[in-house]
């Protein structure tokens, strides 16, 4: 079968410029994800193909160049790798990108006699309008849909809600869903909200690529706590920097780092507090150091909100498998096999969190390194992209 994923993921030789351009929404969890996808059906399939557009903003608020330049890659020196140019501006934008998107997927399709399957990342409108004509256009056709997030609970800017053009795409979203072929979800719920025709689906919480490095760093002290990733209220930071507020001690230090709309809160509160460290928004590269050189890693959103229910946060693969032990709470989207290998809060009180902050720090280093070990082995071992993507391609065998 030949696979090609259409996605949104950066390409290696362009993502600084694209961090450097981005004045908002530079997506490195979802670019990750993708490429831990891509990494994984590589590994199953010789014939496979990538065609990205990007998830940059537009110009001139969420970008700083009106236009985007992309070009042909490659993924491994073998992987044909094509990311779509256009024209960075609201509404047309979409235009041209619909129309290049069509007319390469209609080449594809149209190239051999082949088994051929195009596997969609994230319930955009247009990628999905357009593969889902291709099907009635190609009837042997297979079409599989990567759902990391419902679409009521993907951000889009106030005047896309407006306008009333979120409300268009998610119709257009629901009348595509029942026309493909099967579905990845990344939580179970997800399969009894969408999947209203019983489609084939597989659960694939989440993707760890692990690439092998320097495997130990000298701990930081005083102690750190580190938070890596968004920084969104929802996410539960203030409920963080409010236990880390009740820590007396001065041995002990909070390090937060990323972007988002919750950054002044952060930079004021750090301005107060000197063991409060913001360290802005760092390459992938950069957080994975910071992850080994941390004391504990610290995942504050709590089950507040339907859309956890929904929602498995990238991260947790992310924290785990650095190796140094992780703090998170019980949420709905996170399988129950992940929690005996992290420290779990007793409640959501800001008092427990404080004192498992505490207790953590205070517990000798040894202990935890053993501890952070055995889950980094777990996801090493388990959530490879060879392993979870296999379980896409033995479904696909029987589509």
């Amino acid at each position: 079968m030949k696979i090609l994923f259409v996605g949104g993921l950066y390409p290696k030789e362009l993502y600084r410029e694209i961090q450097t351009n981005s004045k908002r929404s530079f997506q490195m969890a979802a670019n990750n994800l993708q490429w831990a996808f891509v990494q994984g059906f590589e590994a199953h399939y010789e014939d496979f193909s990538i065609i990205s557009v990007p998830f940059i903003s537009t110009f001139p608020f969420g970008y700083k160049a009106f236009y985007f330049k992309g070009g042909d890659f490659f993924y491994n020196n073998q992987t044909n790798f094509k990311a779509l140019s256009f024209i960075n501006l609201p509404f047309l934008k979409e235009w041209i990108i619909k129309s290049k998107l069509k007319s390469e997927l209609r080449k594809w399709c149209q190239s051999d006699n082949k088994k051929k399957c195009i596997v969609i990342y994230a319930l955009f409108a247009h990628f999905m309008q357009i593969v889902t004509e291709l099907k009635v256009e190609f009837p042997n056709l297979k079409i599989c849909q990567i759902i990391p997030d419902l679409p009521e609970y993907m951000g889009v800017n106030s005047i896309y809600k407006k306008l009333g053009l979120q409300k268009k795409a998610i119709n257009t979203i629901n009348s595509c869903l029942p026309k493909f072929d099967c579905f990845v979800f990344l939580s179970s719920a997800m399969n009894d909200r969408l999947n209203t025709n019983n489609k084939p689906w597989v659960r694939i919480e989440g993707i760890f690529d692990h690439t092998p490095g320097k495997e130990r760093y000298t701990k930081e002290l005083p102690k750190v706590i580190l938070y890596s990733g968004a920084l969104s209220a929802k996410y539960g930071l203030k409920n963080l920097l409010n236990a880390f507020s009740a820590i007396q001690s001065s041995q002990i230090q909070l390090w937060l780092c990323g972007d988002g709309d919750f950054k002044l809160e952060i930079e004021e509160r750090a301005r107060n507090d000197q063991r409060i460290k913001f360290l802005g928004l760092l390459t992938f590269e950069e957080v994975k150091e910071l992850q080994k050189k941390a004391t504990v890693l610290v995942n504050p959103r709590t089950a507040e909100g339907e859309y956890t229910l929904y929602s498995f946060p990238s991260k947790t693969m992310e924290y785990l498998a650095s190796g140094t032990p992780t703090i998170m709470y019980r949420l709905p989207g996170i399988p129950e096999e992940y929690y005996e290998f992290a420290y779990i809060p007793a409640n959501e009180s800001i008092e427990c969190l404080t004192q498992l902050l505490l207790d953590v720090c205070n517990t000798p280093q040894k202990q935890l390194e053993i501890f952070g070990k055995i889950a980094s082995k777990y996801i090493i071992i388990n959530k490879s992209p060879k392993s979870q993507v296999g379980k896409i391609s033995e479904m696909f065998k029987n589509l």
